[in-house]
């Protein structure tokens, strides 16, 4: 097998290992805290909760440009191999927590040993044929997705079991196994120079984070493929957490309320595993600027449709077309940033990237929740789309600036017929 094909298939593999162990965590955090660690009243559990879950993210967003910048020094294999092993190892001593506040210390150290998500977009651009970058995005997106959608299923049936407390040392031990994986069987091909963030030979000295951003942010389209990586998590993170109501206001019937908000829940990332990959191959073929402009618009109306339907299965259907995009999304984000990233900076560019992901995940339930109380959560549907519409007209003036709408029309309609060929 070729070594960027195998390269792939094992981390997709890790990928699913590492997204399922967090995700046998999460939909628990509340269950430990009142079983395990003493907390009882309900509004003591959501505070708490909300803090442990936020302090994964408010690390990884502030940790993820200098593992970036220590990935362009040294290797990239290497920055895995560390991060399944930290979070390993946090996630084991979570087993010792006895008070709140020990398990929220410890989510926030998961986030700063995190970034193997990150970390494996440049092993993969860097590592594999350029004709192949957006399919084996793609496959690796999947494997990621997969542990999305099984883990909280595996991790229902575990909690059922051999109880919560138990669960992380599963969790502890797939983490451990991912970095075995990656250790023995990922090949890393293109090793950074140890003097590649040198800003130029004139000023031979490392810069500080600031100036380096400025660096790479030179380009605009960076900048937009930074907010589309923000939108995504954006309007996942800031519509999640009301689709229970949502979903039961369309479902006039209490039988089975719970599976359908599951199923609502879980379709578009059956989506983007199934198609994350075809789009990536597409992306290859048709080019990332294209599918990216497609992705954008076919997102806008997939929410726009979420927030107008009144029946569920249109809204399932709804949920379903916009997880295909969704999985367009990535893999053309990723190409084009690997694509316009300052050279010998790219691991630090998607160390940035990455934390506008972050950055995504720590407001959009803010925001949602703000917002939901003033415009329903119909407004903050479709307000997450309108976001996407804005962002693509944006990517339009810059990547098309000199192409007529009627020109650029046709070129998307003809990339969508070889989308669907």
């Amino acid at each position: 097998m070729e070594v960027w094909k195998r390269n792939m298939y094992i981390l997709s593999i890790a990928q699913f290992l590492v997204m399922s162990a967090f995700s046998l965590i999460i939909p628990f955090i509340p269950v430990y805290l009142k079983n395990d660690l003493g907390v009882h009243a309900q509004t003591d559990i959501q505070l708490w909760t909300g803090m442990i879950f936020g302090a994964t993210f408010l690390s990884a967003f502030l940790f993820q440009p200098i593992w970036g910048k220590i990935a362009d020094r040294t290797s990239r294999k290497t920055i895995l191999i560390r991060s399944a092993i930290g979070m390993s190892i946090a996630t084991f001593l979570m087993t010792n927590s006895t008070m709140a506040w020990h398990l929220l210390v410890l989510r926030f150290i998961l986030g700063i040993f995190g970034g193997f998500i990150p970390a494996c977009s440049p092993f993969i651009t860097m590592n594999t044929p350029k004709e192949k970058i957006g399919y084996a995005l793609g496959g690796v997106q999947s494997g990621a997705y997969a542990g999305n959608i099984f883990g909280p299923l595996l991790g229902g049936i575990l909690g059922q079991w051999i109880g919560f407390y138990n669960i992380l040392y599963v969790s502890s031990a797939m983490l451990l196994i991912s970095g075995a994986l990656i250790l023995f069987f990922l090949t890393e091909l293109n090793k950074p120079k140890p003097n590649n963030l040198k800003f130029s030979k004139s000023r031979n000295r490392r810069v500080n984070f600031f100036s380096e951003l400025q660096e790479i942010i030179k380009k605009p389209i960076i900048g937009i493929l930074f907010m589309v990586g923000f939108l995504i998590q954006f309007s996942t993170m800031s519509t999640s957490p009301f689709l229970a109501t949502y979903v039961e206001s369309m479902w006039n019937n209490n039988h089975f309320l719970t599976t359908m908000v599951g199923i609502s829940v879980s379709i578009s990332g059956f989506s983007i595993m199934i198609f994350s990959p075809i789009l990536g191959r597409k992306t290859d073929q048709v080019g990332p600027e294209i599918i990216l402009l497609i992705s954008l618009l076919g997102n806008f109306i997939c929410y726009a449709s979420q927030a107008l339907v009144s029946s569920i299965w249109l809204f399932l259907f709804a949920r379903f077309l916009m997880g295909i995009f969704i999985g367009g999304l990535l893999p053309s984000v990723i190409s084009l940033i690997r694509k316009h990233a300052p050279e010998k900076m790219e691991s630090l560019t998607f160390g940035y990237y990455h934390s506008a992901l972050f950055l995504g995940n720590l407001i959009g339930p803010l925001i949602g929740g703000y917002l939901s109380g003033i415009i329903h959560i119909k407004g903050v549907i479709f307000f997450a789309g309108l976001l996407f519409l804005v962002n693509g007209l944006i990517l339009k003036h810059h990547l098309f600036r000199q192409e007529s709408y009627v020109s650029l029309i046709m070129r998307v309609k003809k990339g969508t017929k070889q989308i669907g060929q």
